[in-house]
């Protein structure tokens, strides 16, 4: 039993994030209440890893990441256990695709480029500056920050969840945008993306995740002491970190 319910999280984690995608198209317009109603019916022969003419194909290649954009199917097809795998078209990657379960199979593990984004945001009409980190971060430092954004952000309607983690929140003045930090990585490929939805900012030498904006004040949650003092020491070369006044005009990518 709590093999399967490791494998319904896993399995409703993998929806949550695929759906944030426009590759959610691949599903051909599956309603969610079906999709979900598929899962669960589903559970126990969603397969970790499946052999398609001989070749070994493992799922759970991409994480916590989604897909960036539509793959198309080349129109092969594999039959296998009643499950039907088709083919995606990718000039690098061997990709299989289970639609009954909305999984993925790829026939060797991905690799990642991290970045760290500065600044305001499009919609704020201007872009913000690109930082390539790979290489330099700390992968498991790194991927305990993008943990901690996403299990200590707010969640609507999400009562009791919210209640006990506005207990460790503290409220401050608005931030300058301009120093808005959000980490996340992409698959070499270019087919996958993690989570951005994280808004970090360094406050007196303290690393802060934003929990709510509201018109007059920030509500924040202080990122754990290790985490803070690394990530502190890491972006403070980044010219927006020390420039009260830097205006991030135009998008630039910086190594």
């Amino acid at each position: 039993m709590k093999n399967m319910q490791s494998t319904a999280l896993a399995i409703v984690r993998c929806y949550s994030l695929f759906k944030k995608s426009r590759g959610m198209r691949l599903l051909g317009g599956i309603s969610c209440a079906v999709l979900c109603s598929s899962l669960i019916g589903c559970l126990p022969t969603v397969a970790e890893t499946v052999e398609i003419n001989g070749k070994s194909y493992p799922t759970g290649f991409y994480g916590d990441c989604y897909l960036m954009d539509d793959l198309p199917l080349s129109g092969l097809e594999y039959e296998l256990d009643e499950i039907t795998y088709r083919a995606l078209q990718h000039p690098e990657f061997d990709l299989w695709y289970n639609g009954s379960d909305s999984v993925m199979y790829c026939a060797d593990d991905q690799q990642y480029l991290y970045y760290c984004s500065v600044g305001v945001t499009i919609k704020d009409q201007t872009e913000p500056t690109i930082y390539d980190i790979s290489g330099k971060v700390d992968t498991q430092k790194f991927k305990e920050l993008l943990e901690f954004g996403e299990g200590n952000e707010y969640i609507p309607f999400a009562y009791g969840k919210n209640s006990e983690q506005e207990q460790k929140t503290v409220t401050m003045p608005l931030p300058d945008d301009r120093q808005r930090l959000i980490f996340y990585r992409e698959s070499k490929d270019g087919c996958f993306c993690s989570y951005r939805g994280s808004h970090f900012y360094v406050v007196d030498g303290q690393l802060f995740l934003t929990y709510q904006y509201q018109p007059k004040e920030w509500i924040a949650t202080p990122v754990p002491e290790t985490l803070s003092n690394y990530f502190c020491e890491f972006v403070k070369d980044f010219d927006e970190i020390n420039k009260e006044t830097a205006t991030n005009e135009g998008k630039s990518t910086k190594s």
